[in-house]
């Protein structure tokens, strides 16, 4: 399940273990789990259904581009 995690305090540095970075003032969707359940629990996040937020927003972060492969080798004659 997906859900729209803001910082409570937007100057808060709130560690994203899915992503290896700090959660962004503005909040990102994550993946819920007991990490996020506990964070909610304490007040540190604002928690919101994706469709709630912009639609830009509930977008997942796309995955980067596969790397090219490389030249084929030609066979020496």
């Amino acid at each position: 399940m997906r859900k729209h995690v803001t910082p409570a305090d937007p100057t808060a540095t709130i560690p994203d273990p899915e992503r290896g970075c700090d959660l962004p003032a503005d909040g990102l969707p994550v993946t819920w789990s007991a990490y996020w359940a506990a964070r909610e629990a304490r007040g540190e996040v604002v928690v919101t259904d994706p469709a709630d937020a912009a639609p830009e927003e509930a977008d997942e972060v796309p995955a980067p581009e596969p790397a090219p492969a490389p030249p084929a080798r030609s066979k020496a004659a």
